[in-house]
């Protein structure tokens, strides 16, 4: 991004490295945290665990701010370098972990048939809806802001990651108690009413508060969903299953920009806003309308 002056086929390729980089980095890290994790606290582990993602969201947008105020983007990706570099260098001296598993590794097409497993179609689209929600609040909302000349991306962000950080830290254990299909209705209704209030925000307090509501539906939507995920597929082909779920977030990001960017030119930030909000309802209850959870597919 550093040799970037102009827009053209060297961006895009950079893009596309980017993007399949950070899909296999996310498949890597969830698969094994979601090894390490006891079975029996999946959700409240996985939960924890992207606390180590959440933090940075908030202190990235504050620190963006800050350097900002004094510089420009150039040196903000001199320190998102330097960070990534640092991150490398925590990620060397990690082992697979020694999996009780039955032995076997995933069979070629794990992909594929984790992609159109019955058992985890309602995930899928519950998935992409919420991912969707993702996309518009990391593209949308900082051009909101400046749009309309109210809050600020520091505020906004650490508002919605901290909200996601102490719900993780001290209620992780809420979804596993109240069951984790229950709690993707929760936590989706969450995001949903969070993209209401945003359209409706006309003062720093309004994006305020749907930082917190946009936090609450994170916090947990994530982990719960990647834990169902995780619970319904076979052990052998985790990583596979966790690759899709992935991948949806990258899909999300390739369909849902465009499209909102040109609603939000034609039909303004608060519709657009409503519209994005009544998507991840609907989502919402198409998983529930498709979910009807079988056993875990056989290993054979």
């Amino acid at each position: 991004y550093l040799s970037v002056s102009t827009l053209g086929p060297r961006v895009y390729a950079i893009r596309l490295i980017d993007g399949a980089a950070a899909t296999m980095w996310y498949t890597a890290l969830f698969t094994y945290a979601a090894d390490l994790v006891p079975e029996q606290r999946r959700a409240e582990g996985l939960a924890v665990f992207g606390v180590s993602g959440l933090i940075p969201l908030g202190l990235g947008a504050f620190s963006g701010d800050v350097i900002l105020a004094s510089a420009g983007f150039r040196e903000v990706f001199i320190v998102a370098l330097a960070l990534a570099v640092l991150g490398l260098l925590f990620c060397l001296p990690l082992r697979d972990v020694s999996r009780a598993h039955t032995g076997q590794t995933a069979r070629s097409g794990s992909l594929l048939r984790n992609a159109s497993d019955r058992n985890l179609l309602s995930l899928w689209v519950a998935a992409f809806t919420f991912f969707v929600g993702v996309v518009v609040v990391f593209t949308f909302v900082k051009t909101f802001i400046v749009a309309k000349g109210i809050g600020s991306m520091g505020s906004f962000f650490g508002a919605y990651a901290t909200t996601a950080v102490l719900l993780r830290v001290f209620l992780g254990w809420l979804p596993d108690r109240l069951g984790a299909r229950r709690m993707v209705g929760i936590s989706m209704s969450f995001y949903a009413c969070g993209f209401i209030a945003l359209a409706l925000a006309d003062t720093s307090v309004g994006v305020l508060i749907a930082g917190l509501l946009l936090g609450a539906g994170h916090g947990y939507t994530f982990p719960v969903l990647l834990s169902l995920v995780v619970t319904r597929s076979p052990a052998e082909e985790r990583g596979a299953a966790t690759a899709f779920f992935m991948a949806l977030d990258w899909l999300s990001l390739l369909v849902a920009g465009p499209m909102v960017g040109y609603a939000i030119e034609h039909i303004g930030y608060g519709q657009s806003f409503v519209a994005i909000g009544m998507t991840v309802a609907l989502g919402t209850g198409v998983f529930y309308l498709l979910d009807h959870p079988r056993t875990v597919r056989p290993s054979a």
